[in-house]
């Protein structure tokens, strides 16, 4: 018995969903927060492509050692745009690993279905259930650091070929 003004125990079952709750609220933050990243990602690579453009032409127009500053403006372009790749794949395995917790504690809380073809479980579920694995966001973005990579590559060597 509990005197007057004093909480009655919670329950291992009351505690574990509480617990579960926050899990999913933090899940959820940190969904979105990756999410940002990607987009940042995007954002900041296409300004460093920017100014490499920039640099690119300044080289272009030099009289003197324009294969060196045009040779070094490419390795580094091409270094850049690998380097972005692996940011993006990181913060990929991140996000999803989010995604995967948020839905496995959907599926603990009784929020998804378990017949597949019932719709409208939850968000997280919803979410990957609906998801195209053939193109989706992360196919669409490898596709672009892909064809970057090799338009960069073309273009670093059309580079070095055309200003001898």
């Amino acid at each position: 018995m509990t005197t007057k003004g004093e909480p009655m125990a919670k329950s291992k079952e009351e505690i574990l969903f509480e617990s579960r709750k926050l899990v999913y609220e933090n899940a959820s933050q940190l969904h979105r927060y990756f999410l940002t990243w990607r987009h940042q990602l995007l954002a900041g690579y296409l300004a460093v492509l920017a100014a490499l453009g920039v640099a690119f032409n300044w080289a272009s127009l030099r009289a003197d050692s324009k294969e060196l500053w045009i040779g070094a403006i490419g390795l580094l372009s091409i270094s850049l745009t690998a380097l972005f790749w692996l940011l993006e794949f990181r913060n990929r395995q991140l996000y999803r690993g989010c995604q995967n917790i948020a839905r496995n504690l959907e599926q603990l809380m009784g929020l998804v279905p378990e017949e597949p073809a019932i719709k409208n479980g939850g968000v997280y579920d919803e979410l990957i259930r609906t998801t195209s694995q053939t193109l989706n966001h992360s196919t669409i973005m490898n596709m672009f650091f892909a064809f970057a990579l090799l338009l960069l590559i073309a273009l670093t060597l059309a580079g070095l070929f055309t200003f001898k």
